[in-house]
């Protein structure tokens, strides 16, 4: 994917690409009552000028500190630690094989962990698992043996396995969290002439892959907006900002309430206690919804669309047939849906060999 990205970039007349370097921090112009970033400097102490510069380094921008060193900030975040990691395989489909019938991607959840697989190009595809970082059996799942035996465990799972060959390592991503930035104080930019997009901006939990869903709405309003005014002026940076928080902020919180619902029911079960089935109507109609789309085509269709940013979960929630098949759910004693992962004891087996 960003290999094309890549290609379409270079195709662009006026792109220079610029590669084996790095930004090492701004360079400010303070005559204004905004700061305003007039260029970066590079590692070899060149300076590259700019009108707007445009921060797309991902979620290890280093922003704040550039921004830090210039004696603007710190910048304003809200931040959520998910506490869990993804260990992940890549194999190959082998000569002769099809892949099997059914679902995918594939998404099983545990009340410990959730297993899931993906499928790629190439008759490739991968599977693997979440656990949380606190799990004490997360670093000997780690070990090839051990996780292809979990994996084979797992009927939705073992039908890839045993038609494949494992093509990579277990790859471990971790530091998963819910991080947002604003280049806003007191409602006012604190710098002119600079703006972060996407994961600087804003990055969730990759479960949901809406990183560059939300990159790419960012990316238009920005260019649209580019060529209608000064993006040097505070206004520009506050106009972005403003109507990033309106947009895009109700789908960074909802990712931040349910990992935190996730991460307390890990924990608990890591703890030894029993689940508590949650009274917040909100998390109510969510776990109803998820049961019921399985079985209920209004609901389901209404969930993709919010699943896929085309709907908001207020405008799901406002739907007639979703309301009276999520009432009628909720009134009959509806629960959760069920876990249909490994029990624990089970992974603990496993995990032991």
């Amino acid at each position: 994917f960003e290999a094309v990205l890549r290609r379409q970039v270079l195709a662009e007349a006026g792109v220079r690409w610029r590669s084996g370097t790095e930004v090492t921090g701004l360079v400010l112009r303070r005559d204004r009552a905004t700061p305003v970033v007039t260029a970066v400097t590079l590692d070899d102490g060149e300076e590259i000028t700019a009108d707007l510069t445009v921060d797309a380094s991902g979620r290890y921008s280093h922003a704040p500190q550039w921004l830090e060193a210039a004696a603007i900030g710190p910048l304003e975040e809200n931040f959520q630690d998910c506490g869990f990691c993804y260990m992940t395989r890549w194999y190959r489909m082998r000569p002769g094989e099809v892949y099997p019938v059914g679902p995918m991607p594939i998404g099983i959840i545990s009340t410990y962990a959730s297993f899931f697989g993906f499928l790629a190009d190439g008759d490739t595809f991968c599977l693997g698992m979440t656990l949380s970082m606190r799990d004490p059996l997360a670093a000997i799942v780690r070990t090839p043996e051990t996780f292809e035996r979990v994996l084979a465990s797992i009927p939705e799972l073992a039908g890839w396995r045993l038609r494949a060959e494992p093509i990579s390592d277990i790859n471990v991503l971790g530091r998963i969290e819910n991080r947002s930035r604003t280049l806003l104080k007191d409602g006012a930019p604190v710098v002119a002439g600079f703006v972060l997009l996407g994961d600087s901006a804003m990055h969730t939990n990759p479960t949901r892959g809406r990183g560059v869903t939300m990159a790419y709405v960012q990316a238009q309003w920005l260019a649209e907006a580019v060529s209608e005014r000064d993006p040097t002026s505070a206004e520009f940076g506050l106009d972005f900002e403003t109507w990033r928080t309106r947009e895009l902020s109700l789908w960074f919180d909802s990712q931040v309430q349910a990992d935190g619902a996730r991460i307390a029911a890990m924990d608990a079960v890591l703890a030894g206690e029993a689940l508590r089935v949650s009274e917040d109507p909100a998390s109510q109609f969510a776990s109803a919804v998820q049961a019921l789309a399985p079985n209920n085509l209004a609901v389901a269709t209404a969930f993709s669309r919010v699943f896929h940013m085309l709907e908001t979960p207020a405008e799901m929630a406002a739907d007639p047939a979703v309301r009276a098949a999520v009432s009628t759910y909720l009134a009959a004693g509806g629960r959760p849906p069920p876990m249909t992962g490994l029990s624990r004891e089970t992974f603990c087996a496993l995990a032991a060999g």
